[in-house]
């Protein structure tokens, strides 16, 4: 009879290829990962650069800081910071200037204010 679809018809369940299906993203349909967001996590850093940005930051910046402070402006995690910090305490480069909380400046401007 006429009123059978045929394999060409498709029935009034079955999506056709302009019809969009609930598995398949459109264009007007938001995606799940938006592709002008990527993860908000800094890139790795090679060894020692860390230091390097901390040492910068310190030159750059006078006064005393603390590792959370400098973290948040060079965007790397509190820790991370703390431990380059105490680096470059033992190298000479930074003092501790307080120990709880523990905050650090840079050894030349000490040395220049406290003279």
């Amino acid at each position: 009879t006429d009123d059978q679809p045929t394999d060409d018809q498709p029935t009034d369940d079955q999506p056709t290829d302009d019809q969009p299906t609930d598995d398949q993203p459109t264009d007007d349909q938001p995606t799940d990962v938006d592709p002008g967001k990527q993860s908000e996590k800094p890139q790795r850093l090679a060894p020692g650069a860390l230091r390097g940005m901390v040492e910068d930051y310190l030159e750059d910046n006078a006064g005393e800081f603390s590792p959370n402070a400098i973290g948040k402006a060079l965007n790397r995690s509190s820790g991370a910071v703390h431990n380059a910090l105490e680096k470059l305490v033992e190298s000479g480069y930074a003092v501790r200037t307080s120990d709880k909380p523990k905050k650090y400046s840079c050894a030349a401007t000490t040395a220049t204010t406290t003279e």
